[in-house]
């Protein structure tokens, strides 16, 4: 990471830290039991495992010992409140693993615990070249991975979210899963509101560095799609315009940002025919990031395009977002109705209905107004000389007064 990079992420850090609330932080000089956390080794006396200052970390050392556990339980924090998934929250840690060993696979010397109110939440482990989550069925075994160089001082993000947790190291992404359910094997993970960071196994061991641990609590994606600089709702329409037989570019582009605090996740995009995707989004949004959807449909064809594109993520108040695709590919005047010129509507009659459309467009916008961007109907261009005026409505009017 280079330094300009490194500014940026603390200033990021800065940003978030104000929403953050602080529940150990090593630059007070104090141990996390002097800060609210609990202590605990096993064997309770005569352990051998240690913890001490070391600058602006606390030192936790199990390597003595393999057998021994030690960690730091937030059962007695007084900062701490409740962890409720389904409104989403947020761990920080600043840490780095010293060194670590484990005589399983399943095991590591170094994990972070967090249980939500209904005791469901995740346990992740800390190896010197990864991390990874222990899963529930079975119990404690070695599930989802990401390396990573564990041994460099990092900030680690821990989002809760619902059903699912997401780890991201220095604002990067790197690993997600379901969230797990241990409560069958008992203490400490049938105590609810629980974090834990430390060793609890007699299978590893692990010398690490803590600098900081904090919570945000309420935290949720939110997604904004926006289409031409327009923010779309569901039930809004994409509208790819009139487009000329065998043209090529046929294709709008759908811009996804992520305005809240947790990350987004794309749990299902469809797009139907005869409109595809030509360039698919990110399926994950890190709060602030942006992606795009680029949509297309051919052109081999002349007629209406129609279609639906469904969106549905983890947002709460706009997970599910519907909207509809639509064009009008045109060999001729693009808003002339190829198949009867008089019928404005494309209802397959002409009526009185088709000349108030246009004179309802020129009272609108004037008198030389430009065509419209949308796709047809209503084919307001009667005469079919790429303009619209009152020359469009007489010619419906003259027909309908001739009977014909």
């Amino acid at each position: 990471m280079t330094a300009r990079q490194q500014r940026s992420l603390c200033v990021e850090m800065l940003e978030s830290r104000c929403l953050l609330t602080t529940l150990y932080d090593a630059e007070l000089g104090t141990t996390p039991d002097q800060q609210g956390w609990l202590y605990f080794t096993d064997p309770l006396v005569g352990a051998s495992t240690n913890q001490q200052m070391n600058g602006t970390f606390v030192e936790l050392n199990s390597t003595l010992d393999r057998s021994e556990k030690a960690g730091y339980f937030s059962t007695t924090h007084p900062d701490l409140g409740v962890l409720d998934r389904s409104a989403g929250y947020h761990l920080r840690f600043q840490m780095r693993l010293l060194a670590e060993s484990h005589g399983s696979a399943d095991r590591a010397g170094l994990s972070i615990i967090a249980l939500s109110q209904d005791l469901v939440g995740i346990e992740i482990g800390f190896w010197t070249d990864r991390v990874w989550a222990q899963d529930d069925a079975p119990l404690f075994v070695h599930a989802e991975e990401a390396l990573a160089d564990v041994t460099v001082e990092a900030v680690y993000d821990l989002y809760i979210d619902r059903d699912r947790y997401t780890l991201l190291r220095d604002q990067q992404f790197l690993l997600t899963g379901p969230l797990r359910d241990y409560s069958a094997f008992g203490a400490p993970y049938d105590r609810a509101n629980l974090v834990f960071v430390g060793d609890d196994t007699s299978s590893a061991d692990a010398h690490a560095a803590v600098a900081r641990i904090e919570v945000h609590y309420d935290t949720q994606p939110t997604l904004c799609a926006v289409h031409q600089g327009q923010e779309l709702a569901d039930g809004d329409t994409i509208d790819f315009g009139p487009l000329p037989l065998h043209s090529t570019g046929a294709e709008e582009t759908l811009i996804l940002s992520n305005e809240g605090e947790a990350p987004w996740y794309l749990d299902e995009g469809l797009v139907s025919l005869p409109f595809r995707t030509e360039s698919p989004p990110s399926v994950v949004l890190l709060p602030g990031a942006t992606t795009e959807w680029i949509v297309e449909t051919d052109t081999d064809q002349v007629g209406r395009r129609d279609g639906l594109l469904t969106i549905e993520s983890n947002d709460p108040s706009g997970g599910s977002l519907q909207l509809t695709l639509r064009g009008y590919v045109h060999s001729g005047p693009p808003f002339q109705n190829p198949l009867d010129p008089l019928d404005v509507n494309d209802d397959r009659a002409v009526a009185p209905g088709d000349a108030i459309r246009v004179v309802s467009y020129l009272n609108r916008f004037g008198p030389g107004a430009e065509l419209p961007t949308g796709s047809p109907p209503p084919f307001l261009d009667v005469n079919g000389d790429d303009a619209i005026s009152a020359i469009d409505a007489l010619l419906v009017v003259n027909h309908l007064n001739r009977g014909d």
